[in-house]
């Protein structure tokens, strides 16, 4: 009985261990509010992600534009606020934290303990008074699958007309955009970024398909007009994970990985590199479970991330 028991034991322990259940529980709190005037978002919801855009939990922004996740597990995440109101009455523009309507952009939490003032700040759509306007259909694929929770938007420049939800089946609708020339922007957790060049008229547009790729096989039109360093994907990881950074200017450019001691594990990149946006394969064969730190440096920015060893 007690090798029985024993054996339960362990069994139970490894079960911790590799379902991810040994992560502790913290909560995240914060307010929305608009970005050009700062003044606070009262409806809406606000949701949590993991890195594989699985979503974990979701609360209600509060008449005081604050919203509480009790408890969030101790694990890399983002955080969007979106509207409640439907297509034709929204008021701003589903954003990560703190200000991004892309995730690679996006800054993740990392709750093992109580994180408070994260707040989001987000945009108002453009042309609501426009009498003149027509709908957006279309469907978002994932590896030629229907794919849920992206969101496409509808810009024209810096600012933000409208946007849509995939649903279960890939399909998405955006109501009352202005007639007009647009770009059309997808983004989805997990996945890279994809954009159209639309012109839309009184008849409408259907049938606007989208065709995404896993993170981090990143779709960019133009140069990175910022420095970013993109969460790691998968994450967690066993043995190897890509991460993604971009570099607006040339020059050099350095990219290290440590652990929670601040010890040096790997210099993944240490070189002049151009404007740009790259990708670098680490891998964790040799090292132990745990948490490790990543840093780009170029000129005066610096970023870091963590990411997670699971073996």
């Amino acid at each position: 009985m007690k090798g029985a028991t024993k054996l339960f034991f362990i069994q139970l322990l490894i079960a911790f261990v590799f379902c991810g259940t040994v992560y502790s529980q913290a909560s995240v709190s914060g307010t929305v509010r608009y970005i050009d005037d700062n003044s606070l978002v009262t409806s809406g919801t606000v949701k949590a992600y993991n890195q594989n855009g699985i979503l974990i939990a979701t609360t209600t922004i509060n008449g005081n534009g604050y919203y509480t996740f009790a408890e969030l597990p101790g694990e890399l995440m983002d955080i969007i606020g979106i509207p409640d109101l439907g297509p034709e009455e929204e008021d701003f523009i589903p954003t990560f934290y703190p200000d991004k309507t892309d995730w690679q952009y996006a800054t993740p939490v990392y709750p093992t303990s109580p994180l408070t003032n994260i707040d989001i700040y987000v945009q108002r759509p453009q042309g609501g008074d426009n009498p003149f306007v027509s709908t957006i259909k279309g469907k978002v694929t994932l590896n030629d699958k229907p794919i849920n929770d992206a969101i496409v938007y509808v810009k024209s420049g810096n600012s933000y007309y409208g946007y849509g939800i995939t649903n279960s089946k890939g399909e998405y609708t955006i109501n009352s955009i202005p007639l007009g020339d647009y770009i059309l922007v997808v983004h989805r957790i997990g996945a890279s970024s994809a954009t159209r060049n639309v012109n839309l008229t009184m008849e409408g547009l259907t049938n606007v398909i989208f065709v995404l790729e896993e993170a981090p096989f990143i779709l960019y039109n133009t140069a990175p007009n910022e420095y970013a360093l993109s969460q790691n994907y998968p994450n967690p990881f066993n043995p190897e994970t890509k991460i993604n950074y971009h570099i607006p200017v040339s020059g050099q450019v350095k990219l290290s990985v440590y652990n929670t001691l601040g010890q040096l594990v790997s210099v993944l990149v240490n070189e002049v590199q151009t404007s740009g946006s790259y990708n670098v394969s680490f891998d964790g064969s040799g090292l132990s479970s745990g948490v490790y730190i990543y840093r780009l440096e170029s000129g005066s920015f610096v970023q870091t991330r963590k990411m997670i060893l699971v073996k």
